[in-house]
């Protein structure tokens, strides 16, 4: 038994010592070196059964190489043909509208390799165009939208530096206007347009009884005067005005000045 245990363990070792050898490459028998070249061989044909093209696209090329050579003079077909009145590097058919020529290659065979009906995939593109068509428009609007609301910010801009700069001319006429009759002894304005007029805080006058009431809290109410502390009536509120309203006003006070 223990003999039998011996022979079992050293065949156990050199298949192992083999094998190890083989996978590293290293062949130093004859038998070795052949089951390796074998091996060898088989990866190969295996790599370049893998690169060989498909059946289908043989198929495909053989066609498409068959419809695009044309049809030789030698042909039943082209033959037949000739009897009809046709001649090389004529076309065929009827002009359709957009062609200005009939038919001078042959029809495309379009082989279908799917479970789809028959127009599936060319009403799939037409909707695929009309996605684009559609997103293409909405880019366009939102461009143009776009620019729109930068034109009209521009404008709006414009116009509001425009309304500061005539009410600032504007308050300039006004004090103008107040120096003027000032100098020439007017106490009050002829318009009080002319004059700034300047507002003041006031407490309001109350009776004894409604005193006792806003002991804690006094009631405050708005008065204006003009630069004399003669009382005025209610401002203008010039910040407020339209652009024809400030013009107006501002040429009213030009007429003014020029008396």
């Amino acid at each position: 038994m223990e003999k039998q245990g011996e022979i079992v363990l050293d065949i156990s070792i050199s298949f192992y010592f083999s094998s190890f050898f083989f996978i590293l490459g290293i062949a130093k028998t004859h038998a070795q070196r052949r089951h390796l070249k074998v091996e060898t061989e088989r990866v190969e044909n295996i790599e370049r059964l893998r690169n060989l093209p498909k059946r289908s696209e043989i198929e495909k090329k053989m066609r498409d190489d068959a419809l695009a050579k044309p049809v030789s003079e030698n042909s039943k077909g082209f033959l037949l043909l000739s009897k009809m009145g046709y001649k090389p590097g004529m076309s065929l058919g009827v002009e359709k509208e957009g062609c200005s020529e009939g038919i001078k290659v042959p029809i495309a065979l379009e082989l279908k390799t799917d479970r789809t009906g028959l127009g599936h995939d060319t009403e799939e593109d037409e909707k695929r165009k009309q996605r684009i068509d559609l997103y293409q428009k909405a880019v366009l609007e939102r461009a143009k939208a776009h620019e729109v609301l930068i034109d009209d910010f521009s404008v709006r801009k414009r116009w509001a530096a425009r309304m500061k700069q005539l009410s600032k001319d504007l308050k300039k006429s006004r004090k103008v206007c107040q120096e003027l009759d000032a100098r020439n002894g007017l106490e009050v304005p002829t318009s009080h347009h002319f004059w700034p007029i300047y507002k003041v805080m006031k407490e309001e006058e109350t009776s004894l009884v409604k005193k006792r009431r806003i002991e804690e809290s006094e009631s405050i109410t708005e008065s204006f005067t003009y630069f004399n502390g003669k009382i005025a009536p209610d401002d203008l509120e010039i910040d407020e005005l339209s652009e024809n309203e400030i013009t107006e006003l501002y040429v009213i006070f030009e007429t003014y000045l020029e008396r």
